[in-house]
């Protein structure tokens, strides 16, 4: 079960970045479906819902395209297909382009119009030039935490995870606090990995994944920090709350055996019907600590005596009572786990 385990963690953790591109190409067609109009919202920080720069009607009424066209040469902005491939071309012209545009009176005049000028218009280039890696981000952050979040809640590898967070950031602050050259030292290793998927990895892809990678990952690991930290605050409540009772249930039991001994001695023949312990929950403890051989031999009495202890419908002989109770608290006594609630 461990090497299932090992193999299957193992191939997560080497298909986190196909997992990232895959859920990437599928963000574009769920933002499409939902509502197209959230990439000119991002690319205008929320300022507009329609393309306010190069929509076919403002080229009608100025002939923005004819100004790019002409500036760039043999490059026709209608061929471009990709948004995000036009948007990038144009920011590259960016100094080409200023001078030509500034004297697009038609442009000009329609920008002054709606409160914009040359500064919006090369952001809003911008913006849109890097919303692949914005979205990127966003999935390297996500799978980053489901995968984190799995090792944790079905592997249960708490500690492990600790452990490569403190790697990661420790990787991270030696390369802020060394400008990126010890990040560099990991570039082959890196083309050797990335290789595995495509054939032309550059230097300019690592400084990519790089950026993005490790920022999504430290915050992702902070998001499990946090929920662990919470999970650990119930987890230690209800540890609270079972070291309470089973407490009440270890000490309470020679309480109730000295009273039913005492009685033994006046009325051995007296039935018992119903002690005050709480066997119920006794049963429920043992049926959640099944490692525990002892517990499952108290479980066993238990489910055997269920009618009398638990469900109080069928009464006892005052002797086999003491003789059960004590079984019970005997066991107890040898449980590693109940020794360790009792001693806590």
């Amino acid at each position: 079960m461990n090497t299932r385990k090992a193999v299957f963690s193992f191939l997560l953790l080497i298909f986190y970045i196909p997992i990232c591109l895959l859920l990437w190409f599928s963000t574009y067609g769920l933002i499409n479906s939902i509502d197209p109009g959230i990439y000119i919202r991002f690319a205008t920080e929320n300022k507009y819902h329609d393309d306010i720069f190069f929509s076919k009607e403002i080229n009608g009424k100025t002939k923005i395209y004819d100004t790019i066209n002409q500036t760039l040469g043999n490059k026709d902005v209608d061929s471009i297909n990709n948004k995000q491939a036009l948007y990038a071309y144009l920011l590259k012209n960016k100094k080409l382009l200023i001078n030509p545009i500034s004297k697009n009176e038609s442009y000009m005049k329609y920008l002054q119009e709606n409160n914009l000028g040359l500064n919006d218009l090369f952001l809003y280039i911008e913006r849109m030039t890097n919303l692949d890696q914005t979205l990127l981000n966003g999935c390297f952050y996500l799978v980053a935490l489901l995968e984190i979040l799995l090792f944790y809640f079905v592997f249960h590898y708490r500690i492990r995870i600790y452990i490569i967070a403190a790697v990661l950031y420790t990787f991270s602050n030696l390369n802020i606090f060394t400008l990126g050259i010890f990040g560099n030292m990991f570039y082959p290793l890196s083309e050797a990995y990335f290789s595995l998927f495509q054939n032309d990895f550059k230097y300019e892809n690592y400084t990519i994944i790089l950026n993005s990678f490790v920022p999504t990952f430290k915050e992702a690991l902070m998001t499990y920090i946090i929920i662990d930290a919470i999970g650990q605050y119930y987890k230690d409540k209800n540890g609270r709350h079972i070291s309470y009772h089973i407490k009440t249930i270890y000490y309470s039991i020679p309480i109730v055996l000295k009273e039913l001994k005492f009685i033994d001695k006046t009325n051995p023949s007296i039935c018992v019907k119903k002690v005050k312990i709480e066997f119920s929950y006794l049963l429920s403890y043992c049926k959640r600590n099944k490692r525990d051989i002892y517990l499952q031999e108290i479980t066993k009495l238990l489910e055997e005596n269920r009618e009398t202890l638990i469900q109080h419908s069928t009464s006892m002989n005052i002797k086999l009572m003491i003789e059960l109770i004590e079984k019970i608290h005997s066991k107890m006594k040898s449980s590693p786990k109940i020794n360790q609630v009792i001693k806590s």
